[in-house]
Order: structure tokens, then sequence, then C-alpha cells
């Protein structure tokens, strides 16, 4: 029988950090953050606006490479 630890405990350097079972991990294109519930919670609307953003920054980008007008996006 496999036992998963309910907690993990991540070092980098000097520091080390607890990741609960009840954390939320959230990926975007700044990278992977662990954050306990009530702190996502916190941070949702700016999360969601972020997703926004990097989404319409995205749909962009496959614009004007669809279009083969790629320089068009550092003349804008």
């Amino acid at each position: 029988m496999v036992k998963i630890a309910p907690d993990i405990a991540y070092r980098l350097g000097e520091q080390t950090t607890t990741i609960r079972s009840s954390d939320i991990a959230i990926m975007d294109n700044d990278g992977v953050f662990i954050l306990s519930v009530d702190v996502a919670q916190q941070l949702l609307s700016d999360c969601q606006k972020k997703h926004k953003e990097d989404e319409v920054k995205f749909q962009r980008f496959l614009e004007v490479y669809r279009n083969n007008e790629l320089d068009k996006l550092f003349s804008d």
C-alpha cells in the first residue's frame, strides 16, 4: 500500500515551505503558484483579469501568425 503524505515540505535553497493538500496550484505565463484557499479567494478577481488579458494577447498573436503578419506585433 502506498501512502501519500497530506503535506509536502518543499525546499528551495535555504527556504522551506509547506504545500498542503488543500492548497491550490495556479499556472500562468509567469509560472506556477501554490496558494492557500484563503489567499486564492482574495486574488481570484485579479487572476481572472490577468487570464482575460493573456487570452486577448494570445488571440492577437494567432491572428497575425495566421495572416503571416508577425511584424505587426512590433509596429502596433
